[in-house]
């Protein structure tokens, strides 16, 4: 794809949107529209992202934002220039995003194991305390 048939835009995305695996959500999104970018939380309780690639990709991506994962409720989504011309770099999260999403595909597999796991490990830090 060349320059000028590629668009970058950054999105602000405002509402219940964090804690609700937004960011996780926006990942598989891009990836399934071959986008190029990044996502984060905001400290301010929004999520901020750059989307690059085809302009209907993008344009579709920004549409996908407005409905978001189904525990999301959006309020606003603003749309800004980027000021990179073209990402490069495969669509990506925080380290944080990663623990995230082993943490949810633990959950999805098996949660009675999970939830086993996790009171073990309880148990086991109280006896060596």
């Amino acid at each position: 794809m060349t320059e000028q048939n590629r668009k970058t835009v950054r999105v602000r995305i405002s509402g219940r949107v964090q804690g609700v695996c937004f960011r996780i959500w926006t990942v598989e999104q891009a990836h399934a529209l071959k986008l190029y970018g990044w996502v984060r939380n905001r400290r301010d309780g929004s999520v901020e992202a750059v989307f690059s690639g085809s302009p209907a990709a993008v344009e579709d991506m920004i549409r996908r934002c407005w409905e978001g994962p189904p525990a999301a409720d959006v309020e606003n989504v603003s749309v800004f220039r980027a000021l990179r011309k073209q990402m490069r770099e495969p669509f990506s999260a925080d380290q944080h995003l990663l623990e995230e999403r082993h943490l949810l595909v633990l959950a999805t597999i098996d949660r009675d194991r999970l939830l086993a796991v996790q009171v073990w490990r309880e148990l086991r830090l109280r006896l060596l305390h």
